[in-house]
């Protein structure tokens, strides 16, 4: 249950919920993106540095590096009850989570693929659909396909998909730019680094790899894999920063799992 004090210390903009009536904006709109994106250029966080991606004059994603050495993954969900991004960050703790994982329809609670947590599987892998799995123990985060072993060693599994680039390669085709565009949060594992983003703007899955693959050359990064989670309405991240923390996207709402980093 959210404690008082945290959903006190809630805030998207500088305020405080407790000092006066919370402004209701949707968690889409313009104003919400520049307002994330903004307190996100700020951020001084240990083992975080915050990047930005942008097609023509505008930002339209925001990216998290993380460092392997000093956060940790871990899986947060309820599978059938489900959980907010907001008690998954008061009950787990994390500096950063990303969401959400896929689950059988808009509104349902049931995850689709494998969701194994500390060794416990609550979902069984999914044949069809969803091509990635991330994979890792406490700190070894790796992505393998639905059609490989998950190995006893491998503590937690969560399916997603599709690979947006693969293996170094841009894996989504032209076709994606006749679908309708929607905000996305994703995962990239970098040779040193990790990456979580979200997109401030709806975007196809083939121009958010374009963008993805020219900022990584941009930087002389070697990242060979980054995967789409669930997007639209499903598509948040959040990140804590002291007794405050800052978001984009619906962190009220249950939803079936999360990716979050946490100290360790």
């Amino acid at each position: 249950m959210r404690s008082p004090r945290l959903a006190c210390l809630l805030v998207l903009f500088s305020i405080s919920a407790c000092d006066q009536k919370e402004t209701q904006v949707g968690p889409y709109s313009p104003n919400i993106s520049a307002q994330f994106t903004n307190r996100i250029a700020e951020l001084d966080l240990p083992g975080v540095n915050a990047h930005f991606l942008r097609r023509g004059p505008e930002d339209v994603a925001v990216m998290l590096e993380l460092s392997p050495n000093l956060l940790q993954p871990i899986l947060a969900a309820e599978p059938q009850q489900g959980i907010s991004a907001l008690d998954a960050m008061e009950r787990y703790q994390p500096l950063v989570l990303l969401g959400s994982g896929f689950a059988t329809h808009a509104q349902s609670l049931e995850p689709v693929g494998v969701l194994k947590i500390a060794g416990l599987e609550y979902s069984p892998l999914q044949p069809h659909g969803y091509t990635r799995v991330v994979v890792f123990n406490d700190k070894d985060l790796a992505v393998i396909h639905r059609n490989e072993v998950i190995s006893d060693n491998h503590e937690n599994a969560i399916q997603l998909g599709p690979g947006i680039v693969e293996r170094g390669q841009l894996d989504i085709s032209e076709r994606d730019l006749q679908r309708p565009r929607y905000f996305r949060s994703f995962l990239v594992l970098c040779s040193e680094r990790w990456l979580v983003g979200v997109t401030t703007t709806p975007m196809h899955l083939r121009t958010l790899g374009q963008a993805l693959q020219d900022y990584f050359a941009g930087q002389s990064w070697r990242c060979n894999e980054a995967i789409n989670l669930a997007g639209d309405r499903q598509s948040v991240l959040v990140v804590r920063i002291g007794e405050e923390i800052i978001h984009h996207g619906d962190i009220e709402s249950e939803k079936v799992s999360f990716l979050g980093f946490k100290p360790g």
